[in-house]
């Protein structure tokens, strides 16, 4: 069980310049978030299983491949009245081609090399094309990097080639909205990492535009495209393994390396307000995402936040309230735990190894308290550090991109836009403001 933190946050720690207009703001959004509360249980709705096959991979595709991927793709259904539903004005008219996508990366970090190397396992369906950053000698040694010829230092440079379909983007937080807006309008495919936007309203646009442009754009949750999640989501919500919920516990907390500079007195962009940062939506996303995708949108939610120097939650403890139970939730980039998830049940407990990279779900009888092994041996793909498992992800992304598959990108699209009503609402609720909220008041 998670033990919650007594955290006393202070006017001073809730502004960045200790001014009134921010604390006036906060109280807005407060109001707001509040008042939003009571259209998010009007959201996703309990979700299901839809067989779907994915395509085959062209001969041409290596002998070495990872384990065929699931046949599976998560169906989050919209109630009728749903505030957070978005009907489909258009039809996508992607190329059914089994050519690869030329594609760009703008970020230079570990995740865009997880990226690239996860892409180079489903060549049928990516190529990288060119490397964007401001710095021209960080392009050109990023690119080197993953035997790529052609670099950018300006977004402009990039848009106008015509040869570019896509751009995955992995830049500070603050940086996706604009970055985005400028790539859909040129007519690009996007995938934008985690969390996809400061606001909800920002992301709201992003997707108008998607669709404007008859483009696609999908946010980067690679952990509800694992083999073994969707394997859990079917246990759960289709077998019944628990029978009624009564509760889980959903642990996320990793100390950051960034975390030591803050101490340092120093402030890291993933530790930044201007940037967007904090552990809630660093690595808090992994759990609301993970509970969101496996229960709906809950009824409301509330966050009580560590507040660091720097004006961000370094860590926190939320809860997702669904309507017979409760979701705990415990995030950090301050501290580590060894936690396990856990989902409770009338009959019986899952406890699953982590929220991301599931290799283990074991089902606890609650009356003979016997242990069993539930989850698919085999199925949990293992990459080398400092790269994460984004292959499945990467094969379903560019699947729904070149079958041109309407339904699965709009179920993607709802559950980006519940996750971020979650989010914003638990952000907003605990005073921690970004430039951007400020400018939607």
């Amino acid at each position: 069980m998670i033990v919650c933190l007594q955290s006393i946050v202070s006017s001073s720690k809730l502004s960045r310049d200790g001014n009134e207009k921010r604390m006036d703001t906060s109280h807005a959004l407060k109001a707001k978030a509040s008042a939003d509360d009571e259209h998010l249980s009007a959201g996703i709705g309990k979700s299901t299983i839809v067989d779907t096959v994915p395509p085959s991979p062209p001969s041409s595709s290596p002998t070495t491949a990872s384990p065929t991927p699931p046949k599976s793709h998560i169906s989050f259904l919209l109630k009728k009245q749903s505030s957070l539903a978005f009907p489909s004005t258009t039809t996508l008219t992607m190329s059914s081609s089994n050519a690869p996508m030329p594609y760009a990366t703008i970020g230079t970090n570990w995740i865009t090399t997880s990226w690239i190397h996860a892409c180079n396992q489903v060549p049928e369906s990516w190529t990288l094309h060119s490397v964007y950053s401001r710095s021209q000698s960080t392009a050109s040694t990023f690119a080197a990097q993953h035997n790529c010829k052609t670099t950018h230092t300006s977004l402009d440079s990039l848009l106008a080639d015509p040869i570019l379909r896509a751009v995955y983007i992995a830049s500070p937080n603050s940086l996706h909205f604009t970055q985005a807006r400028q790539c859909l309008s040129a007519g690009k495919h996007v995938i934008l990492e985690k969390p996809a936007t400061c606001t909800s309203k920002q992301l709201d646009e992003l997707f108008r535009l998607s669709k404007e442009n008859n483009v696609v754009l999908i946010e980067a949750f690679r952990h509800i495209r694992e083999h073994n999640f969707l394997h859990l989501h079917k246990l759960v919500n289709e077998d019944k393994v628990l029978g009624p919920i009564y509760g889980a516990s959903l642990p996320y907390a990793s100390y950051s390396s960034r975390y030591t500079n803050v101490l340092n007195g120093e402030t890291p962009n993933i530790f930044s307000l201007d940037f967007g940062g904090g552990a809630l939506v660093d690595v808090g996303v992994y759990p609301v995402c993970f509970a969101v995708a496996l229960f709906g949108t809950p009824k409301s939610q509330s966050y009580t936040p560590t507040i660091c120097a720097t004006g961000v939650d370094a860590a926190g403890v939320g809860t997702l309230q669904y309507d017979n139970f409760g979701v705990a939730l415990n995030v950090s980039k301050a501290y580590s735990t060894s936690s396990v998830v856990e989902i409770y049940g009338e009959k019986g407990t899952l406890r699953v190894n982590g929220t991301t990279d599931i290799s283990s779900i074991v089902f606890v009888d609650a009356k003979s308290k016997e242990e069993k092994e539930l989850a698919d041996e085999g199925k949990c793909l293992k990459v080398t550090k400092p790269d994460v498992n984004m292959e499945e992800e990467v094969r379903e992304f560019g699947r729904i991109i070149l079958e041109g598959d309407e339904q699965a990108r709009q179920r993607l699209e709802e559950l980006s836009r519940a996750i971020i009503k979650v989010t914003e609402s638990m952000r907003r609720g605990a005073g921690i403001l970004y430039p951007a909220d400020q400018e939607e008041v």
